[in-house]
């Protein structure tokens, strides 16, 4: 049995296996077959994220939308996928934790995905720009 502040970041099994069936559906479409221990990290890795930034995320759709638009980058096979995923997955929890819901999901994904295109798609550039700009507000129109 597990404590009581693990459920609080468990999502059902149901939950789960629709979103690795998803992702998988996903991946595909760039000729990326995702394994279930992929599968099994990137869920360990948002678990880590949100309780880093002390938020609950009841759904697995910002991850997917977030997997999805990433299919319109170039990408240099599964593995800096499955990594990119990951990485501006936790910018996007990042702001999250600072933002105060004037932004819809999409629009913080979206704008992530703008600063790393601006940027190059050069993932170091882009954490650097987050982590001097962490208030959206501040930088969401300059953009």
């Amino acid at each position: 049995m597990s404590n009581g502040g693990d459920l609080l970041f468990k999502m059902p099994l149901d939950a789960t296996n629709d979103f690795e069936y998803q992702l998988k559906i996903i991946a595909k479409r760039a000729n990326y077959q995702i394994t279930k221990q992929e599968v099994t990290q990137l869920l360990q890795n948002r678990e880590e994220i949100l309780k880093v930034n002390y938020l609950i995320d009841f759904s697995f759709n910002n991850m997917l939308y977030l997997s999805e638009s990433l299919l319109t980058f170039e990408n240099n096979g599964k593995r800096a996928y499955l990594e990119l995923v990951n990485y501006l997955l936790e910018i996007f929890y990042y702001l999250r934790s600072f933002e105060n819901q004037q932004f819809s999901d999409e629009e913080v994904i979206d704008y992530v995905l703008k600063i790393y295109q601006k940027n190059y798609q050069n993932l170091e550039l882009t954490l650097g720009f987050f982590e001097n700009h962490p208030n959206l507000e501040e930088t969401y129109d300059e953009q």
